[in-house]
């Protein structure tokens, strides 16, 4: 589900751009500009995204299949951190439980807060056109790609926060290890 914010982002980014060359709804028009454009974030739209649309983005970005991955994906994470002994019929009632909870409700209340109706007949505009199919179809990749960089650029810092601070460290472990040492230390009475 980390893929549907990213998406969403990235079209809300390109749909003014693509909105110039697409024509502007009805409704959209009849809009004061100074409630579709005024709009920011944390501010919940005056026009919030209806269901149906929600559905038909969810839909056209694959969303929903998506959400099958993950939950599965969840699903053998969590099973392996039961213990052995678990009953296999419960661990399978729960499994089938688990993968029929429906994300969206939970989707359309989210995107209501953030996204005015407007908006997503701009989105659902761009997810229809060529740009917008690649740009759904990359997105996996994008994010994979993004998420192994921030892992490798993360990395790459520690160590180097580490190694200018190995003495700090060095000296720290003796204390600490001194200081949590099981023999007990011998004091002088003077």
């Amino acid at each position: 589900m980390r893929v549907l914010p990213l998406l969403v982002t990235t079209l809300l980014l390109a749909a003014p751009v693509f909105a110039q060359q697409t024509a502007v709804p009805q409704h959209a028009k009849a809009a004061a500009p100074s409630e579709a454009v005024a709009q920011t974030v944390g501010q919940p739209p005056l026009h919030p995204i209806t269901p149906h649309q929600v559905h038909e983005i969810l839909e056209l970005t694959g969303a929903n299949k998506l959400k099958e991955q993950m939950m599965r994906s969840m699903w053998g994470s969590l099973q392996k951190s039961f213990p052995p002994f678990f009953p296999k019929d419960v661990l399978d009632d729960l499994e089938a439980n688990m993968l029929k909870i429906d994300f969206e409700p939970m989707a359309v209340k989210a995107y209501q807060k953030r996204i005015s109706a407007e908006d997503a007949e701009l989105i659902i505009a761009f997810d229809k056109t060529q740009a917008g199919k690649r740009l759904i179809a990359a997105a996996p990749l994008i994010q994979q790609e993004m998420l192994m960089g921030g892992y490798k650029a993360g990395v790459q810092v520690a160590q180097e926060v580490i190694a200018r601070h190995a003495d700090e460290i060095k000296a720290a472990a003796a204390k600490y290890k001194q200081e949590h040492s099981d023999t007990p230390q011998v004091t002088s009475p003077n």
